[in-house]
């Protein structure tokens, strides 16, 4: 008798039939694929229903959000990044340093930025990474929940796509939990105060001239359903549809991210419009 395969060596099809956690899913090689955008995008339409969210409870040691954060590097200086996920740490950095140069003069529009690389694990084993950043809109009490990409992000958009459901859909089983703890966070590092409710909203952040920014404006239909079906699925589990930004880097942070500059980066000032599909 032979031995069931492997996930990572299934076709799409054969994954999502299979009843996969949406970590499997963004995980696999045809989300990432900018050249299979239409028939990814159907696949994961017609088998939503069949994504589920592992049942993670409790918070890691470190907490959601850690208390040695300070948008500073682990290392001493910032060599040039060689890969996309050091750029992404990089623009974490910079979003919440821009924040914490002047609170008093904080932009809340479209959000200000009190933390980054949100920790979602309970313990070592559970399948899920970190939330890249935590944008607070004081208007509206929304906490966009933000997966951002790199400025030469060549990825499909269907990844990020799944990706911050992923992330999203594990706070199910510990709303209170990540409500409370926001509160605390935003009191430390905005000195905020929030007595009212909180709204979860994911979003992604892409730079204008990434071909992931390019094709999420694309017209194809197949994709559009599939945020539709999206924002169902997070309206059915009480979170607010996905919300999408572009940064249009007027002053060069790209060139800043990838020469390894202090990541404070005075003189750069985020440039973000919301992006309405």
């Amino acid at each position: 008798m032979n031995a069931p395969k492997s996930r990572t060596k299934m076709d799409l099809a054969e994954l999502l039939a299979d009843h996969p956690s949406w970590f499997d899913v963004y995980n696999h090689r045809d989300c990432k694929n900018i050249n299979k955008i239409p028939a990814t995008a159907e696949l994961i339409t017609s088998h939503l229903d069949n994504i589920h969210s592992p049942l993670i409870v409790g918070t890691s040691r470190t907490g959601f959000f850690p208390s040695r954060h300070n948008g500073k590097p682990n290392t001493k200086g910032m060599d040039p990044a060689t890969s996309n996920y050091q750029i992404e740490k990089r623009i974490c950095y910079a979003c919440y340093n821009q924040t914490h140069k002047d609170l008093a003069k904080a932009n809340t529009d479209p959000w200000i930025t009190f933390d980054y690389e949100i920790q979602l694990k309970s313990t070592r084993a559970d399948k899920i990474g970190r939330i890249d950043l935590a944008g607070w809109h004081p208007p509206s009490s929304v906490l966009f929940l933000i997966e951002a990409k790199a400025p030469d992000c060549t990825e499909s958009p269907i990844k990020a796509l799944v990706e911050i459901m992923a992330y999203t859909l594990s706070l199910n089983a510990r709303r209170v939990m990540f409500a409370n703890a926001t509160r605390v966070a935003i009191l430390k590092h905005l000195c905020i105060s929030i007595t009212g409710d909180i709204y979860l909203q994911p979003a992604l952040l892409l730079f204008a001239r990434s071909e992931t920014a390019v094709q999420l404006q694309s017209p194809v239909p197949q994709l559009r359903e599939l945020i539709q079906r999206l924002d169902q699925k997070l309206d059915a589990d009480g979170f607010l549809p996905l919300a999408f930004f572009i940064e249009h880097d007027a002053q060069g942070l790209q060139k800043k991210l990838v020469c390894g500059e202090s990541p404070v980066f005075n003189g750069w000032t985020p440039n973000i419009t919301r992006l309405h599909l």
